[in-house]
Formats: C-alpha cells, sequence, structure tokens
C-alpha cells in the first residue's frame, strides 16, 4: 500500500521531529559516508542546544514513526537561515575520517598480523574498520575476498582508515558501507543483492524518466597487448662456410634442437643425422657442436662444427614465450554505432586463455552505450531499495523502450515530505574498461607504496 510516511528526528537524543519541514538522506555508490540535511522551524533551538557532533538519528515508517532506523550519524553543521534552522550530519562512517593512523604496516608473514597467513584484503579490511574507525560487522557482514587477489604487505601511515579502505575496495571492484539497520559494515561484491522489487513506470515509479545515454567509453573493437604464449618456435638460417653465430628471433626457455643439412629445411623436414649436439656454455669436457647464449638469443657453433654454405640449412626448433595480441570485436555494436577501436597494453602476466576471457569481459560492458536515469519511486509500505542493488526496470513511456533491463541502483535520495524516493539506476559500473583489464596491476600499486611511504613511518 502507498501513503505518507512518518519520521522521528532526534538531535543529541531529543526528539525534534515537531520541529521538521523537510529532510533528505543522500546515499552514493562508491561513498560510504551518507549525508542527511535537514530543514527544522527555528524554535528548533529551544529544544535542543546544537553544535557539532551531537548524535543525529532518523527513524520512518507506514505504521509508526520509529518502524524502520534509516540514519544514525552526527551533526557536522548548523545554519540559522530566515526563520529556519538548516542541519547537516554524516552517518557513522564518518569515524572512519576521524581518525588518523600512523606507522600500521600489515605484514602477511607475521603470525600476529590480521592479514595471516593468506594476506587477504577483507581481513585488512576488518582490522582498520573494527581497530581502527571504531565500527563494527562480523564475518556475515565482511565477504571473504579468498585467495586470488592478495597483498603481502600493506602500509597505513598518516592516514585515516576510509582512505586505505577505499583502496583495498578499487583493488577488489567491491564497494562497502554502513549498514544502519544493524550497526554494521558491509564489505562485499557490487551488485551481490538482488532486488525482487522491480521499478515500473507508472506503477512505482512516478515520473516519465529522462534517460541519459552515454557512449564515451563504447568499445566494440579491441586488441589487448601484452599476452604471452609459451610455444614451439622454428627458424631456419643460411650458413655460409664461416658465420658461426646465428641470432634467434626469441629467447629460448625450454628444449633446443638444432639440424644442419645439405638440403633446404624450410622446405623438407630433417633427419636424425642432421640433429647437432647441444654444449654447455663454458664446458671443457666431452665434445659439442654448439651452445645457446639466452641473453643474447644465440646459437654460437663451435670451431669444427661451423655450418656449410647453404640455402636454409640451418633449422633450430625450440620452446620460447612470445608476445600475442589478442583481438576481438562485436559486429551487431558496429552496426548500430559504428567502429569505437581500441588496443590496451596488459601490465599483468597472463595467459593468452585469460587475456581472451577478459576481452569478453570488457565488449560485453561496454559495446553498448551506457544507460542511466533517475527515477522517482513512491513511497509503498514493503518496498525498499539500497544502493548496489541489482533491480529490474520497466520504461514503456519511452522510445527505445526498456523493459525488464537489470541495472544498478547507483544512488538514492530518501526525501520528506515528498511522497517518493529519487533512484538512480545505471547498467553498469562506473569503473573505466581499463580497470577490467589490469586486474593485479591494482594490488601492485598498493604494494609498491611501501617503497615510498615506508620512509615516513616514524611513530
Amino acid at each position: 500500500m502507498a501513503n505518507k510516511k512518518l519520521n522521528q528526528v532526534k538531535l543529541n537524543t531529543i526528539d525534534v521531529s515537531s520541529h521538521l519541514i523537510n529532510r533528505r538522506v543522500s546515499e552514493n555508490f562508491g561513498s560510504p559516508i551518507y549525508e542527511a540535511a535537514f530543514d527544522f522551524t527555528k524554535n528548533v533551538t529551544n529544544t535542543v542546544t546544537l553544535s557539532a557532533g551531537i548524535s543525529v538519528e532518523l527513524w520512518e515508517g507506514f505504521t509508526t514513526s520509529t518502524d524502520t532506523k534509516i540514519f544514525s550519524g552526527e551533526l557536522i553543521s548548523y545554519e540559522p537561515e530566515a526563520g529556519k534552522v538548516k542541519v547537516k550530519a554524516y552517518n557513522e562512517m564518518y569515524k572512519a575520517v576521524r581518525n588518523i593512523v600512523n606507522a600500521k604496516i600489515y605484514d602477511k608473514s607475521v603470525s600476529t598480523d590480521p592479514s595471516f597467513p593468506d594476506g587477504k584484503l577483507s581481513n585488512v579490511f576488518k582490522d582498520l574498520m573494527f581497530t581502527y574507525a571504531g565500527l563494527s560487522g562480523t564475518a556475515t557482514t565482511v565477504d571473504d575476498s579468498g585467495t586470488d587477489i592478495t597483498l603481502s604487505k600493506f602500509v597505513v601511515d598518516q592516514t585515516n582508515p576510509k582512505e586505505r579502505a577505499d583502496r583495498l575496495a578499487e583493488a577488489l571492484g567491491w564497494h562497502y558501507y554502513y549498514n544502519v539497520a544493524d550497526d554494521k559494515v558491509y564489505f562485499r561484491p557490487k551488485r551481490k543483492n538482488i532486488n525482487a522489487n522491480a521499478l515500473v513506470v507508472g506503477t512505482n515509479v512516478t515520473n516519465v524518466p529522462k534517460w541519459r545515454y552515454d557512449q564515451s567509453d563504447l568499445i566494440n573493437d579491441l586488441r589487448l597487448d601484452g599476452a604471452f604464449q609459451e610455444r614451439t618456435v622454428e627458424e631456419t638460417f643460411s650458413g655460409n662456410g664461416a658465420l658461426n653465430a646465428f641470432t634467434l628471433a626469441n629467447t629460448p626457455v625450454g628444449s633446443m634442437q638444432v639440424y644442419v643439412s645439405g638440403a633446404n629445411l624450410s622446405k623438407v623436414n630433417p633427419v636424425s643425422g642432421d640433429k647437432k649436439t647441444l654444449g654447455v656454455s663454458g664446458s671443457t669436457t666431452g665434445t659439442f657442436d654448439y651452445i645457446v647464449d639466452k641473453s643474447n638469443k644465440q646459437i654460437l657453433f663451435e670451431t669444427a662444427a661451423v655450418p656449410a654454405s647453404g640455402t636454409d640449412n640451418i633449422l633450430a626448433r625450440y620452446v620460447a614465450v612470445t608476445a600475442v595480441p589478442v583481438h576481438d570485436s562485436r559486429d551487431a555494436s558496429i552496426a548500430a554505432y559504428k567502429i569505437h577501436s581500441r588496443t590496451m597494453q596488459l601490465t599483468d602476466v597472463i595467459t593468452v586463455a585469460d587475456a581472451e576471457n577478459r576481452v569478453d569481459m570488457v565488449l560485453d560492458k561496454f559495446s553498448s552505450p551506457f544507460q542511466s536515469t533517475t527515477l522517482n519511486v513512491r513511497h509503498i509500505s514493503g518496498e525498499t531499495y539500497s544502493v548496489g542493488d541489482e533491480v529490474t526496470v520497466t520504461d514503456t513511456k519511452n522510445n527505445p523502450i526498456v523493459s525488464g533491463a537489470k541495472f544498478t541502483v547507483f544512488g538514492i535520495d530518501r526525501n520528506w515530505p515528498e511522497g517518493f524516493d529519487e533512484v538512480k539506476v545505471g547498467d553498469r559500473e562506473f569503473d573505466p574498461p581499463v580497470y577490467f583489464i589490469n586486474v593485479s596491476e591494482r594490488i601492485h600499486r598498493l604494494e609498491r607504496e611501501l617503497i615510498s611511504e615506508g620512509s615516513v613511518l616514524t611513530e
């Protein structure tokens, strides 16, 4: 059922609801410090003494004014203005900004360290929030980040827990927030919660949405450079009866076989009698025909084994790690939006199979324009939405029509006395495409900070 919500506001534990003119609680994805803005009548100062730091609590409900607590934090500022008083407050996550941490290094090799023994980012996050920010949570509110992405060391010095927690969330591609309903901090993957309440224009959505289509990051033709593959390589060379050094195109990393024949080995296969004996550089014992200088990528023949003159009469067969560009495209997207090509450089040590998976993931996310809008969602008993939720949206009032598409809730403005909340939705994360390419580079950056930040550890 839809009806007007009731409110209760407490400042410094004193009920000031009778002085409330309007309020808005703003929640935004990637910004765990939520802001509440209130307008009170000027008489609120007769009920409570306003000062920065006093507690601010807000409840709402359809049955009673205290059905659901939707905000808990502290007063940041207040300002008398034309017969009313404007109050701004931040939620409990603000505690993670107020406290400064000095000279803390997380080290997974130390048995007493919170990150021991696996270097899990979620364990570091818990210690930052619970020990240093003074917030709370449980094993069910902070998800286990696993061991695919880990840290060996992590420096926290002359900074606050939130700044370091932001970096951990960025590295994993997760988000975190304070949940006022249970007074706990949550740390989890994006879009983990699938909201069962669909948003339907003309039913629980009261406005005709203005959709934004952003193709600034559109990619429908992608090449990744930097993937490597171990494979067997064959190269032929032509001897002249005097040259003893032949340079390979790749650095050999495995077995090496060299054949010298009177035939053209680019056209015929070598026979067993053509195979030469590999020696060890610097050896003075045994009989061999050639050695391999890996640092210079060269085959060096002994004087007695210098190949005779011939065309492609020398064959080198060896195992090497070679660069393999990975390239793919989406034909339907190219037909609809013209070609949008991008070349990106991999910084991870990565297999070709992994690179192909990452190309597919980026093209799936970025081959269509990013859709976003703001929906005015009616206050309906039993329907709630949270930042980070996956929601289904149907809009048959616009062209092109959105019908049953999946979106992420990126922001919510919870309003009163208006009968609706403003819910901002979009069909993909705000992260740039390169974010999905170099996964481990985000971890490497965090660990490299030890080099620059470690020198300032003085306390």
